[in-house]
């Protein structure tokens, strides 16, 4: 199945009017995604509180490939291209969501490419990337920011199939094309962990390819298994240390077939009947009880279906090839071992769906145009697939706009999974953003309603008690939380933060040092037990405490403030001069920095600066004091002369 590459390129140049049009096709279908925003949903964890990608500069990449891990996941190419976007249009959606886009429709080009080189056929890789780029289920790797790892890995493992398909057709130089996909097999593992299932793809389309010598092969394949057994282990490392892997036990051998069984089942119907789609797709019963009776019945249909595919290896090899590419892809996140709490996401799909397009396509081309009896009517079956392709394209357009922003994203899971707590506690934490606490209180009750057991709902919603000024409903809540979960570090620095408020600062200062002895890099914990410390006049602890959150979050102009304050208490003017100045550099409208700034200033005799910062306080409607401002006027004219 696999030409020279002069012919293969002699015969994308014709076809390349094609590429064309599923690409601006499919432009015109996704364009709206560039006007949605951040969504509440991992999108501030992976770059809008995520101080890894906020400092861009050669000697802080590297701390993007030690850091163990982001969310549950080692992806530090990812990051980096996070990075270069936080640098291009910092906290600004659009440039994000253009990069998205971009990346998917190189990689619908890439499929083009892909799946042209496999079957030869111009209608086979048009039907199959056209697919690819509009499909629904598609939409939310490209539409959600912080899938932005599902869009970049899938481009270096596009591109390191293609050229292996090259290494393959060649006779000479075939060195050169082995380290170069080794080498974007590389990339893409590190953009995503999920790209170790790549070998298992390379020996597929040895298959396809009629290779025999199975001991060469795999041989050849050894450096690909080393690299997916590393990374396939970090990756593991990395979702256990976020707490996200469950505990084996807690799920029994049949509920895991059964689970796995049913969501590749759905993942196959879903491609062809794209119906019920959802963000989040939650367990159907907590973990360690019984499965609803039909998710049994899926293991035996499956073995049905596994039965045919052997049949399909023999008889045709393209299906084989493509029915072999969908169940591989899928096998790293089928659940066997649940990780998470969603039993299946669609983005799961953006690279396993090739192989199932593969053969619609193949299905589609063969029947058209290999069976004279339905020569006449071809014209009917284009139109009835344009209209199934404008279906997708509308519903993809239905996609986009619910990922819009958290409070379209999780109405549309709630309206699904009407029961699902977690639902509601990510709109509640949409409306707390949004300043609506009435609506965050009736979605956090709801939450409790359905799980009184959810810590983190108790965090919020003492979060939000805390922001109405009903602390002792607060506490409350931080304490059933610290009782729920007595290892999450946000309780107690919540609690802390707020006894340190309230004026309790040596309880402040206990639970602060305990949530930095769960998080040790947590900045706005060593900013308040700094504060804390202040309150109990042990200054150097606290001037210690504000140098580490600084260290750690140096974008942040309260805890320079903070540290300017108390060195100004101490007489350091120089020092707190500095500090004012850095806080009025990241944040110049800082009414308070200008004031105490010109305190500094005039401190240290420059009463001209002096004046000119407290009449800027002044402006931005700092209480001055008339008689500091008349003393400052007087003061002027002798240093003048």
């Amino acid at each position: 199945m696999i030409e020279s590459s002069e012919r293969f390129y002699a015969s994308l140049k014709q076809s390349f009017s094609s590429l064309i049009l599923v690409l601006l096709f499919s432009l015109f279908i996704l364009l709206p995604s560039l006007d949605n925003e951040w969504v509440n949903w991992d999108d501030q964890e992976y770059v809008l509180e995520n101080v890894l990608i906020h400092n861009l500069s050669f000697e802080h990449i590297s701390d993007l490939f030690k850091s163990s891990e982001v969310q549950g996941n080692y992806h530090p190419i990812t990051l980096l291209s996070l990075a270069l976007d936080y640098r291009v249009s910092g906290k600004e959606a659009l440039f994000y969501h253009f990069h998205n886009l971009l990346l998917h429709l190189l990689n619908t080009a890439l499929v083009y490419i892909f799946i042209f080189r496999l079957s030869q056929k111009n209608r086979i890789a048009t039907i199959s990337s056209l697919l690819f780029a509009i499909h629904p289920m598609h939409i939310e790797s490209i539409a959600w920011i912080s899938a932005r790892k599902d869009v970049l890995y899938s481009f270096y493992f596009l591109l390191s199939l293609i050229i292996y398909l090259k290494y393959l057709s060649l006779k000479d130089r075939k060195a050169l094309w082995y380290i170069l996909t080794l080498v974007s097999f590389s990339l893409s593992i590190l953009a995503k962990a999920m790209a170790v299932i790549l070998p298992l793809i390379l020996l597929l389309i040895d298959y396809l390819a009629g290779r025999k010598d199975l001991k060469k092969m795999l041989i050849e394949k050894l450096p690909f298994f080393i690299l997916s057994g590393i990374f396939g282990y970090l990756a593991i490392l990395a979702q256990e240390e976020a707490g996200a892997v469950a505990n084996p036990g807690s799920i029994s051998f049949i509920n895991s077939i059964s689970t796995a069984a049913y969501s590749l089942l759905m993942y196959a119907g879903k491609a062809l009947i794209p119906l019920h789609l959802s963000a989040f797709h939650p367990y159907p019963v907590e973990l360690g009880t019984s499965l609803p009776f039909f998710y049994y019945l899926t293991t035996p249909f499956l073995l049905l279906i596994l039965f045919f595919f052997r049949k399909a290896l023999i008889q045709n090899k393209m299906l084989g090839f493509g029915i072999g590419f969908f169940v591989i892809s899928l096998i790293p996140v089928l659940q066997f071992l649940p990780v998470g709490n969603a039993m299946h996401a669609e983005r799961y799909t953006y690279i396993a769906y090739i192989g199932l397009f593969l053969c619609m396509a193949e299905r589609i081309d063969s029947y058209l145009f290999s069976k004279k009896e339905i020569a006449n009517y071809k014209h009917i079956y284009f139109a009835i697939i344009g209209v199934i392709l404008l279906i997708f394209g509308i519903s993809s357009r239905n996609r986009i706009e619910v990922w819009e922003n958290g409070e379209k994203l999780w109405s549309d899971v709630i309206k699904k999974y009407p029961d699902d707590y977690f639902a509601y506690g990510c709109r509640a934490n949409y409306w707390i953003d949004q300043g609506k606490y009435e609506q965050a209180l009736q979605d956090l009750d709801a939450c409790l309603s359905k799980n009184p057991n959810f810590a983190e709902a108790y965090v919020n919603r003492g979060l939000l008690y805390a922001s109405i000024e009903h602390y002792e409903e607060a506490l409350k809540d931080y304490d059933m939380a610290i009782k729920l979960d007595p290892n999450n570090y946000l309780p107690y620095l919540n609690r802390g933060s707020l006894l340190r408020l309230l004026k309790q600062p040596q309880f402040a200062i206990d639970d602060l040092s305990y949530a930095i002895s769960l998080h040790p890099n947590l900045s706005q914990a060593f900013h308040n037990r700094g504060i804390a410390y202040k309150q109990t006049r042990r200054y150097d602890l606290a001037l210690k405490d504000f140098e580490q959150a600084s260290n750690l979050d140096s974008k942040n102009p309260f805890i320079w403030y903070s540290r300017g304050i108390l060195l100004y208490e101490q007489q350091e003017f120089h020092l707190a001069e500095r500090d004012f100045i850095q806080v009025l550099r990241l944040k110049p409208d800082y009414s308070e920095a200008y004031f105490y700034l010109g305190k500094c200033q005039y401190a240290q005799g420059s009463i001209a600066l002096a004046k000119q910062n407290i009449d800027q306080a002044r402006k931005l409607n700092f209480p001055v004091e008339e008689a500091l401002i008349n003393e400052l006027t007087d003061k002027i004219p002798r240093v003048d002369r």
